[in-house]
């Protein structure tokens, strides 16, 4: 296949890391911008690996699918990091045909919950880390508190992300690290998420701004709790349509 015929320089991505296996199964997803598209090799510029030092969240081994869409069709296609290139650009190697797919929908739900975030502008790698450190430790049953300020609210949570209020509008692409404590679980949900939209209501100073956000990394247990947990209060919500 061809792939330069369907996807050219600036062609916007999700990479998400697949490879199962690991201690703490993760969903990752990092956006990434296409620089070249040279055969099977596709060069990525992704923002949030620019400043990683070190091993990178991905290796040679690690299956890496690229999402995206294609004349307004969702697409998928399987790859192989290959190496790092420059500063933030990254070259892998496509390894099987490209697929279409149906984005599944998430039921999104507002719903009363116990929430904390840090938002101080760190770099992707240093709350990667903090993230991992966050998860194990309230594993072990160390409390949200001791790691960030709650706060309860309504939030409107799904699969794929939240909307939560802040106090200042963040910029898009801004990362912040969210606890979530839910009903019915004993254990709080930790994910790094990264803000898409903002807005505020109205024109009075210091009003609360939503933030609309998805997950870059989250369990993937967690994930799929939450999905459950809300399609199930979603149901439970609906009315009883009357007896004929």
């Amino acid at each position: 296949m061809i792939y330069s015929r369907y996807f050219k320089s600036g062609h916007r991505f999700y990479v998400e890391n697949v490879t199962e296996g690991s201690e703490y199964p993760a969903f990752e997803s990092l956006r990434a911008t296409l620089v070249e598209c040279r055969d099977l090799d596709f060069d990525l510029r992704i923002p949030g690996l620019s400043e990683w030092q070190g091993n990178l969240p991905f290796s040679g081994g690690d299956t890496i699918e690229l999402v995206s869409e294609v004349f307004g069709v969702a697409v998928r296609l399987s790859a192989r990091f290959q190496k790092r290139l420059a500063s933030g650009i990254f070259r892998l190697k496509a390894t099987g045909d490209l697929k279409l797919f149906c984005r599944r929908s998430h039921v999104r739900y507002d719903l009363p919950a116990c929430y904390g975030f840090l938002h101080n502008q760190e770099a992707f790698p240093t709350l990667h880390r903090r993230w991992l450190a966050w998860v194990q430790v309230l594993q072990h049953g160390v409390a949200p508190e001791h790691l960030v300020t709650l706060e309860e609210g309504t939030i409107n949570l799904s699969g794929s992300g939240l909307r939560i209020e802040v106090d200042r509008a963040p910029g898009t692409g801004d990362l912040f690290l969210v606890v979530l404590q839910l009903e019915g679980r004993s254990t709080p949900v930790c994910a790094l998420s990264e803000a898409v939209w903002s807005s505020v209501e109205g024109e009075i100073p210091g009003q609360p701004v939503r933030v609309g956000m998805r997950f870059v990394e989250i369990l993937e247990e967690d994930r799929l709790w939450i999905d459950r947990y809300i399609r199930r209060r979603w149901w439970c919500s609906q009315p009883i349509p009357p007896l004929p």
